[in-house]
């Protein structure tokens, strides 16, 4: 763990990383942090005090000994964003008014003394977060799913409306995505043959990619609301472009899951798995991209010893894998090959599934069969 004198510089900011008792008397006395204080007095968090100006802070890609950012002075930040939905303790407190283009908000605590500008999307999920503003408040776009707080908006969306009946008709459907579109761009709405219960006007929506284009600024406001709205934006949204991963990088992954990373290491890896970058000394604990159906987890330690602890790789992904494992394989095949090093295992709820594991010196390697069929591959260290 660093030292607690030292300081850390995120995206170009120098953060001193204090604790809570040390801090008490410059927390505004409404925060979370104040009416909390006496739980975390030894605990740290990272404190600067002047104006900032940030590309990016991610709440949910902090070391779990933080609490989070403390800031006293006026903040503008392109965009906030949780990562994990999880760590509520992982918070933001701004003495000062905030400006972001986007703010993805989990289950984190956000206090703003002053003033909050989100010149483009505020999109709360998770019930354990909550925002709060002394002063006035506003966001061009808003969306909340099961999220404590509410925005002065332009546009707004919320699990509150809700349709009449479980199944929507066709004109129901039409209704919601008329509203919909008149804020967020085509490419994020369902179909409606692929909503999932549409009953929320919400599940109309795909997160997933909304997020994703959170997370790499890419455009999410169609252009007539923001002509609309005269939105002008901190940073210049960019269209997002996927990373593509060579064919052996799993196998070359694995092949140093054994072997303590350093930072740069790690924060290369990170940025080929999410295709963002990741130039401050920690990165999430787990990292995760659908595009490639690929994940990977980091052992505690940030930053004197990191660690590989796992990595994971789903269907979706289509290079080489390490032992001449293929996605598709069947569990005869794995016999053939691995023998008596390889057990399979039934779900008792799901008989079209199975478990399957193989163990071998020092790599555990445990596999989901789905239909006597490959579709999840995960490559551990063994604890033996």
């Amino acid at each position: 763990m660093l030292s607690q004198a030292e300081t850390i510089t995120i995206e170009g900011v120098n953060f001193s990383i204090a604790q809570v008792k040390d801090i008490l008397d410059r927390l505004p006395e409404k925060s979370w942090l104040a009416t909390k204080s006496d739980e975390f007095l030894d605990n740290t968090i990272f404190f600067h005090e002047g104006d900032v100006q940030l590309p990016v802070l991610r709440l949910g890609e902090l070391p779990t000994w933080s609490l989070g950012y403390f800031i006293i002075g006026d903040v503008k930040v392109g965009r906030i964003i949780e990562a994990t939905d999880d760590l509520a303790i992982m918070g933001l407190i701004v003495d000062g008014n905030l400006e972001a283009d986007h703010i993805r908000a989990g289950g984190n605590e956000i206090y703003i003394s002053g003033d909050l500008q989100v010149n483009g999307l505020f999109f709360g999920k998770h019930n354990l977060g909550t925002i709060t503003v002394e002063g006035d408040n506003h966001a061009n776009a808003f969306m909340s799913d099961d999220y404590s707080g509410w925005l002065e908006s332009n546009w707004a969306l919320t699990d509150d409306e809700c349709f009449d009946d479980e199944q929507i008709s066709d004109e129901e459907y039409h209704e919601a995505c008329v509203e919909i579109l008149e804020a967020i761009r085509p490419e994020f709405l369902y179909e409606q043959e692929e909503a999932d219960e549409p009953f929320l006007w919400a599940q109309l929506l795909d997160y997933y990619k909304i997020e994703k284009a959170m997370k790499h600024n890419a455009p999410i406001l169609q252009d007539s609301f923001i002509e609309e709205h005269q939105i002008q934006f901190l940073n210049d949204p960019v269209e997002y472009q996927k990373a593509e991963l060579p064919a052996d990088f799993v196998v070359n992954t694995v092949a140093n899951i054994h072997n303590e990373l350093s930072t740069k290491e790690v924060e290369a890896l990170a940025k080929a798995v999410t295709g963002l970058s990741h130039d401050h000394i920690f990165v999430p604990e787990a990292l995760y991209n659908d595009d490639h159906g690929l994940s990977v987890k980091f052992l505690e330690g940030y930053p004197e010893r990191l660690f590989l602890e796992f990595i994971a790789v789903r269907s979706e992904y289509q290079g080489e894998l390490p032992h001449n494992i293929q996605m598709g394989m069947n569990g005869e095949a794995l016999k053939a090959q691995f023998g008596d090093r390889y057990t399979e295992e039934t779900f008792e709820e799901y008989e079209d599934s199975a478990q399957g594991t193989i163990t071998l010196d020092d790599l555990v390697i445990a596999l989901l069969l789905e239909n006597d069929a490959v579709t999840f591959v995960k490559y551990q260290i063994s604890e033996n």
